[in-house]
């Protein structure tokens, strides 16, 4: 249980130094709409990315202190990370192709939002459709398992 968690220690610094670039990415984003004046698509569109972001990495930074303060919630994690029976599901769900996917929805959608809002917004749909088909295959497998 040591083992897991350092690691999950890592994990930890490792996400308070992400959320630390995402704060200054999203300081200089603000500092040039307001030099700009009038506040230009792209610059909504990435504070918007950048303050989703930051509110799914500080749940899991919430969620990782209090693991490790608690050695109940630490086991309960441990156990759901490592279960067999999930990483079956993950495994038939195909997790490999979905992060990679995802990846490239969102590159997709930081170019286009130089190019074109409507595009940025049909790949947002397009992303949310794929979150919503990946649930619903999850949902399958722990049924059907």
């Amino acid at each position: 249980m040591e083992a897991y968690k350092k690691e999950l220690k890592w994990k930890i610094v490792l996400t308070a130094i992400s959320l630390f670039f995402i704060a200054v990415s999203m300081g200089v984003l603000i500092f040039l709409m307001l030099y700009e004046g009038e506040t230009p698509n792209w610059i909504k569109a990435y504070l918007g990315f950048f303050l989703g972001i930051s509110i799914v990495m500080v749940e899991s930074l919430v969620k990782n202190v209090r693991a490790i303060k608690n050695e109940t919630r630490l086991k309960a994690k441990y156990i759901e990370e490592t279960d067999e029976r999930l990483t079956l599901i993950e495994h038939k769900t195909g997790t490999a192709i979905f992060p990679i996917y995802y990846l490239c929805l969102v590159v997709a959608m930081a170019v286009a939002v130089h190019i074109n809002v409507t595009v940025v917004i049909t790949l947002a749909f397009a992303l949310l459709l794929q979150v919503a088909i990946k649930l619903i295959i999850q949902a399958y497998y722990k049924r059907k398992l």
